[in-house]
């Protein structure tokens, strides 16, 4: 008896393993959701190199790491779905500490005064648009949507 209890449990746990498998057309559906790009951290030569391969316009936040509103624009806003599926199909997205690196030089560039701010620049690098502070996904939706 233990033993047809045994290899009814095998069996049913094997079953139940071969079911729970995800099929190739699964696994494309649920790539197509995630972004295709990454958000670029502090690499500016990056950023202009892609957006001219890829003609797009820049997005890009500059930040501190002591701004609390950063932190929960980057948490809040930049982890929208459609957020991240705007950024990702029309902007190259880059985030630049303003006070390292290659960040402070562009932060006196385009006369960033508050944190977050919010840019849009063509891949040569001109000025389109500016928007500072912390913004919710549909407000900041909205911006960018404007500025494609």
């Amino acid at each position: 008896m233990r033993s047809l209890i045994k290899i009814s449990f095998i069996i049913i746990t094997a079953i139940t393993l071969i079911g729970c498998g995800t099929s190739k057309e699964q696994t494309t559906a649920m790539e197509e959701v995630r972004p295709l790009r990454e958000v670029i951290v502090n690499d500016w030569d990056k950023a202009i190199a892609d957006a001219k391969r890829l003609n797009k316009p820049i997005y890009v936040e500059f930040y501190t790491t002591w701004c609390g509103y950063c932190k929960i624009f980057e948490r809040k806003t930049l982890k929208d779905e459609a957020v991240k599926r705007e950024l990702s199909d029309y902007f190259v997205a880059v985030l630049m500490d303003a006070e390292q690196g290659k960040g402070i030089e562009l932060a006196k560039q385009y006369k960033v005064n508050g944190y977050p701010t919010h840019l849009i620049v063509s891949s040569s690098g001109s000025l389109k648009s500016t928007a500072v502070g912390y913004l919710k996904p549909k407000p900041f939706l909205s911006w960018l949507e404007g500025l494609r």
